[in-house]
């Protein structure tokens, strides 16, 4: 019998405020720290561009899809941390609008339940 567990981590910058937000759908054996990402959200992130492999640029909000980046016949995930992203397929103007959209792009629920991050601006 193989245990697993799923982790929806997510990430963001005190000190940029509606910005760079990362959320990220993880498998790992309990005891074990290392886990594997399976799908990555990333909402106006810091370096604006991504590059897949195959050379495609994306700007802006994307998403790295389990599909793009599971490799059937060997079943299992790409190695350099899910390399494959694609465009959202809706406009995200918003933390709520992001959340609105790591409902769909996660099917989790009751994703609202994620509280905001505690932004901070200064200036220094």
């Amino acid at each position: 019998m193989t245990v697993v567990d799923f982790a929806l981590r997510g990430i963001a910058y005190e000190q940029r405020v509606d910005a760079a937000v990362t959320f990220q759908l993880e498998i790992g054996t309990p005891g074990v720290r290392t886990r594997t990402p399976l799908i990555r959200l990333d909402w106006r992130p810091i370096s604006l561009q991504h590059r897949n492999p195959d050379r495609t640029m994306l700007v802006g909000d994307h998403v790295h899809p389990f599909d793009l980046n599971w490799l059937e016949v060997e079943q299992r995930m790409r190695r350099h941390n899910l390399p494959y992203a694609a465009p959202l397929s809706q406009a995200v103007d918003s933390y709520g609008a992001l959340i609105d959209a790591a409902r769909t792009v996660f099917r989790i629920s009751n994703v609202e339940i994620i509280p905001p991050p505690e932004w901070s601006p200064k200036l220094i």
